[in-house]
């Protein structure tokens, strides 16, 4: 219910207003006079103000200058109020940060319309405010996120360029640059996540997965940082859970890295743990249930009578608490993209807990796994490596791109998939290319178009190889500010920077030439 400060000096005036704002349902404050006021404004924080212009020691105009010059005060929508009509007394008031004016005698019907719009106004403030103040804790956290892995990488590299180190050395160095690399690539993907949120394009496309396979990746990672804080790190499962479900295994492994991730940072207590359980007849229908505790009151912050008991998160009540606020308010977003439902509470004696409920989707035909152990599952990650190679044999591809860094990075990731990689520099040179390899009958069998290309972008590159009638797979490899997909029709399909080479040798090999219509069936296209 909104609260509106009515300021006054006539008593009459302010029984009026008070009696029709709360036949409006609205609670109302009263003061009769500018230093009143604002001393109310200040620790009541209302909705709406309404103000009178002409009060004794302090008029109205001024009033309302200095609830605006004030921290505390500026974002309360003010109307002005008064019998004088006068142009000036409106422009005066507008000046000083007024939003409205309402004449007397009152008009129920105009006052509600004008608190209405006031309280409009004063939300969508809230709104701004809100996004502000989360993508300030994100920009913080990620600097503190981004701070240990790029000091990880540069130690690492110092091991693999030193001298004296041996073989076996410089190939673990070398392994704790590439972990440490995924790491900072989903860093990265969050900060792209952040903007979707806030354009509201976040969504959840749902796949088939398996939940053991992404708890046995995210613990493998959390597991390390836990063990360099001394911290004992537990993975626990009550009862069986589904071999596959249907969510969207990307979100849902985010949800983990930061629950865990908090908990590990901010524990007060010795341990932190994972406890996951298969409940098929929930509110929700059938669900997994994640719960991370820590043994402290480090998920909860200092903020902990907030959550003495179980409390359904509203991620604009745990952005206060900082950074792991901030990580609680993402999860929160990410949970309610997976349809689940995630609660916070803290125990006393027994730490803090947050509890995810994540749907399963339709589990008909999917086994349950009797005594699901990390020992039996192969991270995600890990096997995302080893089923490329050599997934693109014999597969030619082209390659667009005009960045050396990225020409070498991706062509040898290519390589190694078993993939034949010609690179051109850029659009004009890539059509060329491309046309003259189908004219002598040695086509290839997929190209990958950068979106940023010199001289000719990748989206016109691929309108062109459409226009002079190639047919061939064509992927596009585009940023995620700049991805709308619709605009690069030419494509086959679309990949979103930054990715994981994992996933750009899978786009390929299920669009290789030889999986889909043979060459002869194919036009010709004209040079």
């Amino acid at each position: 219910m909104a609260t509106i400060l009515v300021v006054d000096d006539v008593e009459e005036n302010v029984e009026i207003l008070q009696r029709m704002l709360r036949h409006l349902g609205y609670d109302v404050l009263t003061a009769s006079d500018g230093r009143r006021a604002l001393a109310l404004a200040e620790e009541k924080n209302p909705d709406v103000i309404l103000l009178d212009v002409l009060m004794p020691e302090v008029d109205g105009i001024e009033v309302c200058q200095r609830l605006k010059d004030a921290v505390a005060t500026r974002s309360i929508p003010v109307l002005l109020v008064s019998g004088l009509a006068h142009e000036q007394h409106v422009v005066r008031g507008l000046d000083a940060g007024a939003i409205d004016y309402i004449t007397k005698p009152f008009n129920d019907t105009v006052l509600a319309a004008r608190v209405r719009s006031a309280l409009r106004v004063k939300e969508a403030y809230d709104a701004v405010e809100a996004s502000a103040r989360l993508r300030s804790d994100f920009l913080a956290v990620t600097s503190d996120e981004l701070q240990t892995p790029l000091t990880s990488i540069i130690e690492s590299t110092d091991s693999v360029l030193a001298l004296d180190r041996s073989d076996e050395e410089r190939r673990a160095a070398i392994s704790s640059i590439r972990r440490t690399g995924d790491h900072l690539l989903r860093i990265v993907q969050d900060i792209r996540d952040l903007s979707e949120f806030e354009a509201g394009r976040i969504e959840a496309e749902l796949s088939e997965c398996s939940p053991l396979e992404i708890i046995a990746d995210v613990a493998a990672l959390m597991r390390r940082q836990a063990c360099a804080r001394g911290l004992q790190f537990n993975v626990e499962f009550v009862g069986p859970i589904p071999e596959r479900i249907r969510t969207n295994p990307a979100r849902l492994r985010q949800i983990l890295f930061y629950l865990l991730g908090n908990a590990v940072k901010f524990t007060a207590g010795e341990a932190v743990g994972l406890r996951t359980q298969f409940l098929p007849a929930s509110e929700l229908g059938s669900v997994l249930q994640f719960e991370v505790a820590d043994g402290g009151a480090g998920l909860c912050g200092d903020m902990v009578g907030r959550f003495e008991h179980e409390t359904e998160i509203d991620p604009s009540r745990v952005r206060d608490l900082g950074a792991p606020g901030f990580a609680l308010a993402m999860c929160s977003h990410l949970t309610t993209v997976l349809r689940g439902r995630m609660s916070v509470a803290h125990l006393p004696g027994a730490g803090s807990q947050v509890r995810v409920m994540v749907p399963t989707g339709s589990l008909d035909g999917v086994a349950l796994l009797e005594r699901p152990s990390l020992a039996t599952a192969v991270p995600t990650t890990g096997r995302a490596e080893r089923t490329s190679e050599g997934r693109l044999a014999g597969c030619r591809v082209l390659f667009a791109e005009d960045d050396l860094v990225a020409q070498k990075s991706v062509s040898r990731g290519l390589t190694n998939a078993g993939a034949s990689v010609t690179v051109a520099a850029d659009g004009p040179s890539a059509v060329a290319v491309v046309l003259a390899a189908h004219a002598s009958g040695r086509p290839f069998d997929v190209v990958v178009l950068e979106g940023r290309l010199t001289v000719m972008d990748g989206q016109r590159a691929g309108d062109l190889l459409r226009a002079r009638g190639y047919r061939g797979p064509v992927v596009g490899l585009v940023d995620a500010e700049a991805c709308d997909r619709t605009t690069f029709g030419s494509c086959d399909d679309v990949i979103v920077k930054p990715f994981e080479m994992a996933a750009l040798v899978a786009t390929i090999g299920g669009h290789r030439r030889s999986d889909r219509e043979p060459l002869a069936n194919r036009a010709t296209p004209g040079v």
